[in-house]
């Protein structure tokens, strides 16, 4: 038996058949060398016997009461063999080269962590990293030398990441079980902070479908989203502190995007009200950056720019009223 270079960890949950399907042909004929572990997250009957059809030596299924993504992928962690792991959402796809060339190219570069490009499908557009490519620095230095770390989505994604197992292990390194949403960045952040030899590299290995529903990031309402934002701030903000520079892009991020993101959450589940909007804008992840940001921060049109400004003044009825 060849000796196992990899584990794969596929989450599964209630996923439709034709979808799961393309996920799991995706990866082809999977060599002995590389493990696949579907981690099937207590789905309903019509769905629990879909993933058994793949079932064989190298390719296992583990079943587990539904506790959410983020204990799916520790039980594959806790499960998996060999050097290295690789995330598989079930509702996308691997690209080419996943993950024996990732896996390679990681043994290659002696990482620990390893990020890659990765491909938004269906449209086919591929979002190239914003790290230093091919150069190998403490996780730390490689996030603070990209340009952009938040604005370009590049920590967001474990899919398009492949993890040392042993330096996962020895970090007792787990996804946040507490979280419903951003999990996937704050493991990301954690496993840069701890890593002494991070990279990344040209070429994309996983293509991202933004054409299913199921995903709690691709939901209108996402569950939890204000108290998962709360968390990833704190971790974001460990990440970029002692750096002004990102700690102002990182203030942008959550004033620019993330509050709409999340006051549209807020809407499409019924609970904005006047209270609930003047608490989140009070949370520290909101407060700490509009006053990082000061009262002249540029905004993309007038009305963007009133509204900023009275939020800076704690002045929350109109923007509210307007929001709602």
């Amino acid at each position: 038996m060849s000796e196992r270079l990899c584990t794969v960890i596929v989450p599964y949950y209630n996923t439709d058949r034709a979808v799961f399907d393309r996920c799991m042909q995706s990866l082809g004929h999977v060599p002995p060398e590389v493990l696949v572990l579907i981690v099937d997250d207590g789905s309903d009957e019509a769905h629990s016997h879909i993933p058994l059809a793949y079932q064989k030596e190298n390719i296992r299924v583990l079943r587990q009461e539904n506790r959410g993504v983020s204990a799916a992928r520790n039980t594959g962690l806790a499960n998996a063999q060999g050097s290295y792991v690789c995330f598989l959402d079930s509702d996308d796809r691997a690209g080419e080269g996943f993950p024996l060339t990732f896996c390679r190219t990681a043994r290659e570069l002696d990482t620990e962590v390893l990020f890659s490009d990765i491909t938004l499908m269906p449209e086919n557009r591929t979002e190239k990293t914003g790290f230093p490519v091919n150069c190998v620095m403490p996780g730390t230095d490689l996030a603070k030398a990209n340009p952009a770390p938040f604005f370009s989505f590049d920590l967001c994604y474990s899919v398009r990441v492949c993890f040392s197992l042993p330096f996962l292990q020895k970090n007792h390194l787990r996804f946040r079980e507490d979280m419903t949403v951003s999990e996937d960045m704050v493991f990301n952040i954690e496993a840069l902070m701890l890593a002494r030899r991070a990279a990344a590299v040209r070429g994309s290995f996983y293509e991202y479908w933004l054409d299913t529903a199921q995903s709690a990031t691709r939901t209108p309402c996402k569950k939890g989203y204000a108290e998962s934002l709360a968390k990833e701030y704190s971790c974001c903000r460990t990440l970029v502190a002692g750096c002004p520079e990102k700690e102002k892009q990182l203030a942008a991020f959550y004033m620019d995007f993330l509050f709409y993101e999340l006051m549209r959450s807020e809407k499409a589940g019924g609970k904005l009200t006047c209270r609930r909007y003047r608490s989140l804008c009070e949370s520290p992840m909101f407060r700490e950056s509009i006053t990082l940001l000061g009262v002249s921060h540029p905004c993309e049109n007038w009305k963007a720019k009133l509204l900023y400004q009275m939020r800076f003044f704690r002045l929350y009825l109109l923007p509210y009223l307007l929001t709602r």
